[in-house]
């Protein structure tokens, strides 16, 4: 029988590991592939994509056409979180957030409804009722109709991909599970069905995975690293550093510190900060004062704010290439902006910013990287310390690219001291992305044709 694949792109965040990559075109050199993507406005301007073979599916039409089935479930379905995220909390793992970190208090009932007992309860339920809430015929006409036998897809708890991991489980179809960010399985635990493969970055996010979905088979976890680090690799630059001194027109002289901007929801007073560093700097000697390269969040952090930035002597923002609709919950980044982005962690000298994933970034091209945990007054702020405290990040903080900083004080002395910040001994990369020395492209491709 012949194998037709089906990617799903469903946030846009997608076509980094699927598509930048190249892992599109070369599983399209074995099979023929189809590309599911979500209905939005900003698809126009996605230029990865392929001329053909593209189905735009639109989630709120089949949500809407599933509608009475999704709401009864999703009356229990409410029950059966807490009851998974009790259990998550009682072995020590705590909660983490996408904007607001780490929390590792622990509710009273966490320890009755948390217990294996309720666990092994809501699996049960879970079992019976979600493949039947969650089928939809429309998905099942669409894998019909392009005759698909898997499905590759990022994965998500988010309605919509429910609806396409159960109607492609009920129908047989080889699902193919990219944990795609190391955040993911701390903020949704969750693994709904048993895939044919779940590709992880590390042994710990494996290990972890298995904690909290015990009846997961172990032997289908592959672990594979982040695949859009892939490009990290022996990276060499496309744009030379003369290309950024003209592009944001300043004197080739100046240490170029690089400095992405956390969302603006999780650091509102960012721009503050900005201002404050803005004049230390202008303190420094003229033949030492560096140049600060702001890079705008792909959330969005200092549009409202870009004229004040604009005017700071020694700070300039970098162009934004980052594409969002929020009411289409679909975020990418142009691919010259990803090129861009990788030419600037290439020359830069070091990276400032919250602790985020960028951190994993900079280790990958051998920088050192500044994690501030203190906000806009220049005081520590347990706020930001909270990210750095994750269960993931742990394995980050021993390091000696990896400095994290408590006020605005010592940052300063860093800013006079930038000698300090070059790495004269490049580290090992960190245990939770261990998963790139041993994979690469051509591994996951052997793991997908099996």
């Amino acid at each position: 029988m012949e194998r037709i694949f089906c990617i799903v792109i469903n946030f846009g965040t997608e076509l980094r590991p699927f598509f930048h990559t190249g892992l599109y075109d070369e599983l399209n050199k074995h099979y023929k592939v189809v590309c599911f993507i979500k209905k939005n406005s900003l698809i126009k301007f996605i230029d990865c994509l392929p001329e053909k073979l593209i189905e735009i599916y639109d989630p709120t039409i089949i949500i809407k056409n599933n509608n009475e089935k999704l709401q009864l479930f999703s009356k229990l379905d409410f029950f059966l979180r807490r009851i998974r995220k009790s259990r998550i909390r009682r072995i020590g793992y705590g909660e983490y957030h996408f904007t607001k970190g780490s929390n590792f208090k622990k509710r009273w009932y966490d320890y009755i409804i948390g217990n294996e007992f309720f666990y092994t309860i809501q699996r049960f339920f879970y079992n019976k009722l979600a493949p039947w809430a969650y089928f939809s015929e429309e998905i099942h006409q669409l894998f019909l109709k392009h005759k698909i036998t898997d499905v590759l897809y990022y994965g998500s708890n988010m309605t919509e991909m429910l609806l396409i991991q159960h109607t492609a489980s009920a129908k047989g179809l080889n699902l193919w599970h990219y944990v795609g960010n190391w955040k993911d399985i701390y903020i949704d635990d969750f693994i709904p069905i048993q895939p044919k493969k779940i590709f992880v970055w590390s042994e710990i996010i494996k290990n972890d995975l298995v904690k909290f979905n015990p009846w997961i088979n172990r032997k289908s976890i592959t672990i594979s690293g982040n695949w859009f680090f892939y490009k990290f690799k022996n990276l060499k630059p496309f744009f030379s550093k003369s290309y950024f001194f003209k592009k944001y027109c300043f004197d080739e002289a100046r240490k170029i510190i690089l400095w992405p901007l956390s969302n603006k929801v999780i650091f509102p007073g960012e721009y503050l900060l900005l201002q404050k560093v803005n004049l230390f700097i202008k303190k420094i000697p003229e033949n030492t004062r560096p140049i600060i390269l702001i890079r705008e969040n792909a959330f969005g952090s200092i549009n409202e704010h870009q004229e004040i930035i604009s005017k700071l002597e020694n700070i300039r923002l970098m162009e934004n290439y980052w594409l969002l609709n929020r009411e289409d919950d679909f975020i990418f980044q142009r691919k010259e902006g990803e090129q861009e982005w990788l030419d600037i962690l290439y020359w830069c000298d070091f990276i400032v910013t919250t602790p985020s994933t960028i951190t994993l970034e900079a280790i990958l091209v051998g920088k050192t990287i500044v994690n501030i945990l203190f906000d806009e007054t220049g005081n520590y702020s347990s706020k930001l310390a909270a990210f750095a405290a994750a269960p993931f990040y742990k394995s980050l903080l021993s390091r000696n690219d990896v400095k994290l900083v408590n006020n605005i004080n010592d940052f300063f002395e860093m800013l006079m001291r930038p000698e300090d910040m070059k790495l004269y001994t490049v580290q090992e990369l960190p245990e939770i992305i261990d998963g790139n020395k041993i994979s690469n492209l051509s591994t996951v491709l052997e793991s997908l044709m099996q």
